[in-house]
């Protein structure tokens, strides 16, 4: 009962959280146990919510085994279904004993249930997945070894894509692949116990690895978001990509992060070249406030002019909704942000504080502002009203904010090119340049390496 009344208002916080979440093939996910999901662990307390969420049956939760520190929590916990797992950190000598985990886990799956696991470990927010832990394949084969062969156990594997991962209103891409058979390990485990749990856990690897966006570091995973707005369009248009699928859109980005690694091995030089020029471009831009949406979508001045000039009759009749949405939102909105700066400097732990705090800041802000109006107004039919509009305005102001900043963008480029016409000229003059190198750039990335597959699949 617990469960599916959080789960109901942990749904609501995630769509007001989140401006989009894309879930691709959720067909995918079993309906039923015994399941283990996997999935990777960017996002601390978020990933776990976004996952229970797409489930339709309870799930639960392996979880460090440090916030059952005293009798209440285990209590409260359990009734969460979280099931303490202990790590090498947290005991203080000799190695971490989990055989009562590893039981209750398989008492779990021998009566059907679905457990999430994050074989990590840990939780940092960056595009990588890190060596993973094998007891996931030790508890789905361990549990298969205790009823004899004859449970079933499925292991989903999800990936997880933030877009801003410390951000309020951007957007997350989960990725649900086709779930993996233990039954399928269960013949050579029989044999080779150690050797099938490696196997399982490199299989699971994998199929997390296909779901993620993955860069080496920060500095590539920056080249791989400059390289999308500079040439994504072009480059959808290029392999026949359809944007609007989210599907396709994830694979052209996997495909651009894998043409960087491969530039990067064996065209150092040519790839010294093009990240020298894209980040030169980029830096011109910063030092000047503009962004590049805002310069590629340039058609002339005059063209700009008429444009912004429409964009402004609409500034004039949104900014008074767009004011009183601010004013009346403001205080619940800051405060989650104001109470995670001074709670955490760890971005990992930032977003989950300001979603569990913004939780209580909004409901409790509508409560008491509505009621004030009712004291003032005595009307239930303008409080009613007044109520209705505060959610409504709230996100207005958040899109209008967004619509401000490019009109911002658009002026300001208006006028560069009446006071700064050469440099503006000069800045488009590189943006193609860069276009076309990434144009050649793409013809030998596609020819070498369709060869260097084609080399592959004939030995």
């Amino acid at each position: 009962m617990i469960y599916s009344f959080l789960k109901i208002i942990v749904k609501l916080a995630l769509k007001v959280f989140f401006r989009k979440i894309t879930v691709n093939n959720k067909h995918l996910l079993p309906k039923e146990g015994p399941l283990l999901v996997v999935a990777n662990h960017p996002n601390t307390f978020l990933d776990p919510l976004l996952i229970a969420v797409l489930l339709k049956q309870q799930v639960a939760f392996l979880t460090n085994a440090s916030v059952f520190s005293n009798a209440f929590n285990k209590w409260l916990f359990s009734k969460f279904n979280m099931i303490p797992v202990y790590r090498k950190q947290d005991v203080k000598k000799g190695n971490p004993d989990n055989r009562k985990t590893f039981s209750k886990c398989y008492e779990y799956l021998a009566e059907e249930g679905t457990i999430l696991i994050f074989p990590e470990g840990t939780s940092i927010s960056e595009r990588k997945l890190r060596q993973l832990k094998t007891g996931t394949a030790r508890i789905a084969l361990g549990a298969e070894a205790q009823y004899g062969g004859k449970l079933g156990v499925k292991i989903a594997s999800i990936g997880l894509n933030y877009s801003q991962p410390q951000r309020f209103r951007s957007e997350v891409l989960i990725n649900i692949t086709q779930a993996l058979n233990v039954q399928d390990y269960w013949e050579s485990y029989s044999t080779d116990e150690a050797g099938t749990v490696n196997q399982l856990t490199d299989d699971i690897r994998k199929q997390l690895e296909e779901q993620m966006l993955i860069t080496q570091n920060a500095e590539q995973d920056r080249l791989r978001k400059q390289i999308e707005k500079l040439y994504r369009q072009t480059l959808s248009h290029q392999l026949d990509a359809n944007l609007d699928d989210k599907q396709e859109a994830f694979k052209l980005s996997q495909q651009i992060i894998d043409a960087v690694n491969f530039f990067q091995e064996y065209h150092p030089e040519r790839f010294e070249q093009i990240t020298r020029s894209i980040e030169n471009y980029f830096r011109k831009l910063a030092i000047i406030q503009m962004r590049d949406e805002v310069l590629s979508g340039f058609a002339g001045s005059k063209t700009l002019f008429y444009s912004t000039l429409k964009n402004w009759l609409f500034t004039l009749l949104g900014f008074p909704v767009y004011l009183y949405g601010y004013l009346h939102n403001y205080i619940p909105y800051i405060l989650p942000s104001l109470i995670a700066d001074r709670i955490t400097k760890e971005i990992e732990y930032r977003a989950p504080i300001m979603l569990a705090t913004g939780t209580f800041t909004f409901p409790l802000f509508y409560a008491l502002q509505t009621y004030l109006v009712y004291l003032w107004t005595s009307s239930p039919w303008f409080t009613g009203a007044y109520l209705l509009s505060l959610p409504i305005t709230g996100f207005f102001t958040w899109n209008f904010s967004f619509f401000l900043h490019s009109m911002r963008g658009k002026w300001k480029l208006l006028g560069l090119f009446r006071k700064r016409k050469e440099l503006m000229e000069l800045l488009i003059s590189q943006r193609k340049g860069i276009v076309q190198s990434l144009n050649q750039a793409t013809s030998i990335y596609l020819q070498e390496r369709g060869e260097k597959q084609q080399e592959t699949e004939g030995r």
